[in-house]
């Protein structure tokens, strides 16, 4: 991170039992299957947040990875880990996670924050693994607060 004076992290590593559940890419090719599965993939959606799944549902639909993209997705968060070189990291890092995200636990946010020095870890309550969508105000804050400490917030 030569260049990078500061960098901010979200949703960094799936579980194994994740990995095994999002085999299928089936969630990209039908809003019924994604639906379904939804709160066992993201965690919670907030109640009555129709417009948040049907965002997810058009993003989806419109650009599917090729099955050759998924699998190597798959791959690769079930048997990679940066665990090793996060101490060479240097820049002041922010490591965001949703508390009930079921596939990227906040565990893996704070391994991150102890490993990278000068890391600041901040959970988001309530929030699952789309949290920079279902929380983006929220996100959007503390991001920016961490990028230009000498900003004061808009008023609301």
């Amino acid at each position: 991170m030569d260049r990078c004076r500061r960098g901010q992290l979200a949703r960094v590593r799936a579980s194994r039992l994740h990995t095994a559940g999002l085999a299928t890419p089936l969630r990209y090719y039908s809003p019924t299957f994604l639906r379904a599965t939804a709160r066992w993939v993201y965690g919670p959606i907030p109640e009555g947040d129709s417009a948040l799944m049907r965002h997810q549902i058009v993003a989806r639909r419109s650009r599917p990875p090729t099955p050759w993209g998924y699998m190597s997705q798959l791959f690769a968060v079930s048997g990679w880990t940066s665990l090793p070189w996060l101490h060479r990291i240097t820049a002041p890092t922010l490591v965001l996670s949703g508390a009930k995200d079921p596939v990227v636990p906040p565990i893996n946010a704070r391994i991150l924050g102890a490993r990278i020095p000068n890391a600041s870890v901040q959970v988001i309550p309530e929030a699952g693994h789309l949290l920079l969508m279902e929380r983006s105000e929220e996100c959007a804050t503390l991001i920016t607060r961490f990028l230009r400490p000498d900003v004061s917030p808009r008023p609301g």
